[in-house]
């Protein structure tokens, strides 16, 4: 193991002693009922999951969208405490359905299971993805990987909160390398059951368009009839029918306060237009989005046509995933726990002394890359919006130098892959 790769695993590992302590203490202190609700988003989203939950398996699912029924069940969940607004929860019906055995649990045990088995998800998807690509799999890059992503502001984002990101990286993560690997029913699953939250079809409904991947759009096309179709059962066929509607009302008027501070274009346009408006021009935005993973899918089909798990499809996955965390009308800082898709498909070392490797801007390139998780902590120390704004241009530089430059380097990043040796399908499978 190198000398300096040795420091810094070691300095990361002290660093995960600590969180994982703050986080013990916070379920074991009960901190959420003694929070003040008004400013606190504290557990907040898991709040919202396990509340809607219990609404749906108490019997009264026809009421899961009416705000008052939703404040009054968050509400039981924090007895004594309680919310004194509002906190409008937009998700898929099926999302409460699938998640309803968790209310079995009290509720601080239900949350740190979910955190639990969410986190571990989540990196079986990365390490998942890290062999699909053909990446070395050595401890300390191992270990790196586990402790940047583990320590990362984006990953205690979303753990203090409850959020689905450790579990919708899994999901993209399995995703991508059912791809690469050309495990179509696999990605199919994967396909399915990022629909749980509905923005992530963005991030992942373009690629297998584009390469007519029919057997995955298939499977995923019945799973996902199998959801909506147990979904009227729970909740019945209102909310079903409308709730494209429920959804398009919430974000653009009934959701939270706290739109200026997304990590995409929308956080930005919020500033200067307005809630109301700045949603709509950030859904616009998306088309700009769809123009460049057309550009790069477009751009890089020669240097991968006939091949499986190269380079040009390496950095074609990448950019859609930064086109994602850009341009998507709804993303937080939790959500760019999706930057390990990039690194773990583009840094073919995974440490310090590899990333340093490159030269000219590429070294920086990859350094920014390799680092921004645990770096956007500094600007979070001054104040939440700066930490929001420095993500957003550092996601678009990124970005840009892949679009421009990198894309044209295709000795960049080495080939060799355990799927090099796949035979070659047709792409109409």
């Amino acid at each position: 193991m190198r000398t300096g790769s040795k420091i810094f695993v070691g300095f990361l590992i002290c660093c995960a002693v600590v969180t994982a302590q703050a986080w013990a203490s916070i379920i074991a202190g009960g901190e959420l009922y003694t929070a003040k609700l008004r400013n606190s988003m504290l557990m907040i989203d898991f709040v919202k999951l396990y509340a809607g939950s219990a609404i749906v398996a108490n019997g009264h699912g026809k009421d899961l969208y009416d705000p008052y029924c939703q404040l009054a069940a968050m509400n039981r969940v924090v007895q004594p405490n309680s919310y004194p607004t509002i906190r409008y929860i937009q998700y898929p019906p099926y999302d409460f359905v699938l998640a309803s055995p968790l209310t079995l649990l009290p509720f601080p045990a239900a949350y740190s299971l979910w955190c639990i088995s969410t986190l571990l998800f989540g990196l079986a998807g990365v390490f998942y993805l890290r062999w699909a690509a053909g990446g070395s799999l050595s401890i300390v890059e191992n270990l790196s990987i586990l402790f940047i992503y583990y320590n990362s502001l984006f990953s205690m984002d979303a753990i203090m909160i409850g959020q689905t990101a450790w579990f919708m990286l899994g999901i993209v993560c399995f995703f991508f390398g059912a791809f690469l690997t050309r495990r179509n029913y696999l990605a199919g699953v994967m396909l399915a059951a990022s629909t749980v939250k509905p923005q992530f079809l963005f991030c992942l409904l373009p690629l297998p368009l584009f390469e007519k991947r029919w057997r995955t759009l298939l499977v995923a096309f019945l799973l996902e009839i199998l959801l909506w179709a147990g979904s009227i059962w729970a909740v019945g066929w209102d909310n079903v029918l409308h709730y494209p509607s429920i959804l398009k009302t919430a974000e653009a008027q009934m959701y939270g306060n706290d739109n200026e501070y997304m990590t995409c274009l929308r956080g930005f346009l919020t500033v200067v237009m307005g809630r109301e408006l700045g949603f709509y021009v950030s859904l616009a935005c998306v088309s700009i989005g769809f123009a460049l993973m057309i550009y790069s899918w477009y751009s890089n089909k020669r240097i991968y046509k006939g091949t499986i798990g190269n380079t040009g499809l390496k950095i074609t996955i990448a950019t859609f995933v930064l086109v994602y965390v850009i341009f998507s009308p709804h993303t937080f800082v939790y959500d760019c726990l999706l930057l390990a898709v990039p690194a773990i498909l583009l840094l073919d070392d995974f440490s310090i002394e590899g990333v340093f490797q490159a030269k000219g801007m590429e070294r920086w390139w990859r350094l920014l890359l390799f680092i921004l998780p645990l770096i956007s902590w500094l600007p979070h120390l001054l104040h939440k919006k700066l930490t929001d704004r420095m993500i957003l241009t550092a996601n678009l530089w990124l970005l840009g130098y892949l679009l421009i430059f990198l894309r044209k380097k295709e000795a960049a990043l080495p080939e060799s892959s355990p799927v090099n040796s796949v035979p070659v399908q047709n792409s109409q499978t």
